[in-house]
């Protein structure tokens, strides 16, 4: 047990100096994630499966690390577009809430959504005026 808890201290030390470590840490805890995000967001590229607390660390870090996480959660992908209104464009099949989002914020956005929802369009419509 004492020597799990000093390789998780060797390994928080190690990704808070350098975050793109991580990717040479076989599964990394939630905290090493998470530590290695707020350190440098686009190290979320490196790793599997990361939980919606660490994508969300990495998008309060920097929204452009967005395009490096696979399979975003809901919530995640919300937060992204309300950052960033144009990263509707990465998000394969975004829900009714996040193309209205995106919409909401500029309706040419609708061209970047591949099957806009019947309520995105009038939203899309009606702003566009």
């Amino acid at each position: 047990m004492e020597n799990s808890m000093m390789k998780e201290d060797m390994f928080l030390d190690i990704v808070k100096t350098n975050g793109m470590m991580i990717k040479h840490i076989t599964n990394p805890s939630e905290a090493v994630q998470l530590a290695a995000v707020q350190e440098y967001a686009f190290s979320i590229k490196h790793i599997t499966n990361p939980s919606e607390a660490v994508q969300l660390a990495a998008i309060e870090n920097t929204v452009e690390s967005f395009i490096n996480i696979h399979n975003p959660t809901e919530l995640v992908c919300r937060m992204a577009v309300k950052k960033n209104p144009t990263y509707i464009r990465y998000i394969e099949s975004p829900s009714d809430d996040v193309q209205l989002i995106a919409v909401q914020a500029d309706p040419y956005l609708i061209g970047w959504i591949r099957s806009p929802s019947v309520a995105t369009r009038l939203v899309a419509y009606s702003y566009s005026g």
